[in-house]
């Protein structure tokens, strides 16, 4: 496992932590391996929930576009983007629930990584944005989901302007799921987490694909598929 990441496993879920405590997590190719590895690992192990959260006073400050080569600049998309959005394409479609403990700045890439999560618990420190206009830049690997999520009033004053908000406001627009104090935010996401694994997990990754497909207009044959999924699942033996 690379040195800029950190699994905990706890007996059915576990928590992934990114570290770079010295870049406020940014991810850099290094990083987004790592993360992408840890995922698949999670998947194969049948991990039923995945906590992920940064180490230090950020959650994630984005990608860390101070890699790039003059090379990579000119390649359209480079390949540091490639990387995160197959991170964020993930996230999104593994059965395991995935929430993002918010402990600091979700920023750029870093909050596209806490969009794409199920479950989102902040820190009352925390500020999140979506700052790339600012830089030149679009932010269109976030902007389906963040189009889901908060509407498209809201998610065009998020792009447009690129401000921070605090973790209150983004609990009001639907970005956050709940809001803690600093000292209380691990603590919380563990007792949220352990309260999952009570949940048969057949019916969650049912739940989560079904989800998907909605949210993603993937919905053929959508009025039997709604019904079957309704009905109780018998477990594989």
């Amino acid at each position: 496992m690379s040195s800029l990441l950190a699994v905990e496993e706890l007996g059915g879920w576990r928590i992934v932590t990114l570290w770079r405590p010295e870049k406020r997590n940014a991810l850099n190719t290094e990083l987004l391996i790592a993360l992408q590895k840890a995922l698949d690992t999670a998947a194969k192990d049948g991990t039923r929930v995945l906590l992920l959260t940064g180490q230090g006073s950020a959650f994630c400050a984005g990608l860390d576009i101070n890699e790039l080569t003059e090379e990579d600049r000119r390649q359209h998309p480079p390949d540091l983007l490639r990387h995160l959005q197959a991170l964020l394409h993930s996230i999104e479609q593994m059965d395991s629930i995935v929430i993002a403990a918010i402990n600091g700045f979700a920023v750029g890439g870093g909050a596209a990584l806490m969009t794409a999560c199920d479950l989102v618990v902040a820190s009352e420190h925390a500020r999140i944005g979506y700052p790339e206009l600012r830089n030149g830049r679009v932010a269109a690997l976030v902007m389906p989901a963040l189009l889901r999520q908060v509407g498209e009033r809201q998610a065009r004053n998020l792009l447009l302007t690129g401000e921070l908000i605090t973790s209150t406001r983004a609990l009001q627009m639907g970005l956050v799921d709940e809001i803690t104090k600093p000292a209380d935010l691990l603590p919380r996401c563990r007792r949220l987490a352990e309260d999952l694994l009570l949940i048969p997990p057949e019916a969650v990754s049912r739940t989560k694909r079904w989800l998907f497909d909605c949210s993603t207009n993937a919905t053929e044959n959508a009025n039997e598929r709604e019904l079957r999924l309704y009905l109780p699942h018998e477990p594989s033996t």
